[in-house]
């Protein structure tokens, strides 16, 4: 046995005998977030799947036999929560409607742009609703990325939309973290900061509250800045990554992550985007537009719909679709979760 295995199997048994045992799966899970100290974290769409000794965990344990629902792998600066059906695992938490695309040429992206507007969805005390752009070069081990958006996390204190950004070197491990929350990202700006709340969000078939990223990597030094509208905010250091250190990405990719973990069979009050379906449309949905992104010879690139990836991992809750205005393509995204078992 392996002495990850081992630890994990000793966590399962003070578990055991612990007051969580005789919870139902809710207050079990709820009660173990109150006890282990969260910190923020998230899951890569890009990376593969869990480690196979996790399914033989959930082939050979009953969970009713453990009055548990959940239970949890803590990976020095990560946590993931899985859910145990019929001997399959599923990571509960993360559910994403976003579209991506790979560089034609491995480390070639040099950037990214989008036009985001900015909602105030409901999300789950123990959860979170975010729209973003990503960058992303490496493989499962070596996973460099920088992330930029808006989120809305309860656990913070506050229930608005606030500016993000994020990075990490090793696939969300032991690397990386929100805004200023660890060396990283450096600020440059002096008035605006980095996981700031916004001054003001969209209104359902009213107004619209947009910012505008652009993410680049400085030809010289390597380093990546972030523009918000006209503004320069700061940069992540080149020194902070490896396969995007000298290089750009692979992949690029724009839309809505949701995170929610005390969600059962995926039934979730957390809403993605504005909480409305995507077929929406303009004024009523969550988008991202004026989509490019800057290639091998720092140029940028509009794409067309058909050089996209979508990926939607719970279309039933949170759905996607294209649409083009004036010549100009348009994602949309989000959903109200899934709130009927």
């Amino acid at each position: 046995m392996r002495s990850g295995d081992f630890m994990f199997l000793l966590f399962v048994v003070i578990l055991l005998n612990s007051p969580f045992a005789r919870a139902t799966p809710i207050e079990a899970s709820k009660a173990i977030f109150k006890t282990i100290k969260q910190k923020e974290a998230k899951v890569s769409p890009f990376a593969a799947t869990p480690p196979t000794h996790h399914q033989a965990f959930c082939t050979n344990f009953r969970l009713s036999e453990l009055h548990l629902k959940f239970y949890i792998v803590i990976n020095f600066a990560d946590f993931y929560v899985f859910c145990c059906v019929s001997g399959r695992v599923e990571i509960v938490g993360y559910k994403y409607a976003m579209i991506q695309l790979k560089a034609p040429t491995t480390g070639t992206i040099n950037g990214a742009h989008g036009t985001l507007n900015v909602w105030n969805p409901v999300v789950n005390p123990l959860g979170q609703s975010i729209s973003q752009i990503w960058i992303v070069a490496g493989d499962d081990t070596n996973l460099n990325t920088i992330e930029a958006g808006w989120r809305v996390n309860p656990s913070d204190g506050h229930s608005q939309p606030r500016l993000f950004v994020y990075w990490t070197r090793d696939n969300y491990k032991s690397t990386g973290c929100y805004d200023l929350n660890c060396p990283g990202f450096v600020q440059t700006h002096k008035e605006f900061v980095v996981g700031a709340y916004l001054d003001s969000f969209s209104v359902y078939g009213g107004n619209q509250r947009e910012i505008t990223l652009n993410i680049q990597k400085d030809l010289t030094s390597g380093d990546w800045w972030l523009r918000i509208g006209d503004v320069v905010m700061g940069y992540w250091p080149a020194s902070l990554f490896t396969s995007m250190a000298k290089s750009g990405g692979d992949i690029v990719a724009w839309g809505g992550e949701v995170a929610d973990f005390t969600a059962q069979d995926n039934h979730t009050i957390t809403q993605m985007g504005s909480g409305h379906f995507s077929s929406e449309g303009f004024q009523k949905s969550s988008y991202i537009r004026d989509i490019k992104y800057i290639g091998k010879f720092f140029t940028d690139i509009h794409p067309v719909q058909q050089d996209f990836d979508v990926r939607t991992t719970l279309p039933t809750c949170y759905n996607s679709n294209f649409d083009v205005h004036n010549s100009e393509l348009r994602f949309f995204f989000g959903g109200p979760g899934c709130q009927t078992p």
